[in-house]
């Protein structure tokens, strides 16, 4: 673990992205510096042990949980949006003055994107409370076995709350019509931008699914 200011360490490049943009993931480059045992995580090498039994069981928890409160927050903002916009456009022979939320194909909408956050978060906490079980205590390391019998539900979480939560966020912007596509408005369209991340951070889900995949059918 090394301090973002200590002498050596130059950023390389700007971080300048669609959503999440509160966050920075730009290069690092270290030149000439000086480190001792106390910034080593883990033993020396050890890395990939540290990285199994902590970054992936639990950081897929984590990832997963910031899909889906982005998801949550846009289906909120867009049944808050639907229940009380008016409809002043219709197409021949369709009635106007009746509130968005009040046709079926919203309300079908609605459902499926709340199907899919139920979905979500039922996944979530089945992986959080294998992982409060795998674990002897709060501060000491996961097993390995244990860590490994956890990787296939958590890496896959991580790939099903990420397509969850495009799918919800755009459920949401279409919905909203115009007033979510707005900035600043409705957040949706926010939350839509934060939710595109999933597609792309680390663990992509396209190597996710391949791993699985062998790993199901016994491939090294």
């Amino acid at each position: 673990m090394v301090p973002c200011k200590v002498d050596g360490a130059t950023q390389i490049g700007e971080w300048d992205t669609v959503g999440l943009r509160a966050t920075q993931s730009s290069g690092i480059q270290f030149t000439d510096v000086r480190l001792t045992d106390l910034n080593l995580i883990g033993s020396e090498g050890g890395f990939a042990a540290v990285a199994l039994t902590t970054m992936l069981p639990i950081g897929m928890c984590g990832f997963a949980a910031c899909w889906l409160g982005t998801a949550q927050a846009a289906l909120d903002a867009a049944v808050a949006h639907v229940r009380r916009r008016t409809h002043q456009f219709s197409m021949p022979g369709d009635e106007q003055g009746h509130v968005l939320g009040s046709y079926e194909s919203v309300q079908r909408q609605i459902a499926e994107a709340g199907i899919l956050l139920n979905q979500t978060r039922a996944f979530l906490y089945d992986v959080a409370g294998r992982i409060d079980e795998a674990k002897p205590d709060a501060s000491s390391p996961m097993p390995m076995d244990r860590a490994m019998a956890l990787a296939d539900s958590a890496l896959s979480l991580r790939v099903a709350s990420g397509e969850n939560a495009v799918e919800v966020t755009t459920t949401a912007l279409r919905v909203a019509g115009a007033h979510g596509y707005r900035r600043g408005h409705l957040m949706i369209e926010r939350c839509h931008r934060d939710a595109l991340a999933a597609q792309v951070m680390a663990p992509a889900p396209d190597m996710v699914k391949v791993f699985l995949g062998k790993l199901r059918m016994g491939y090294s």
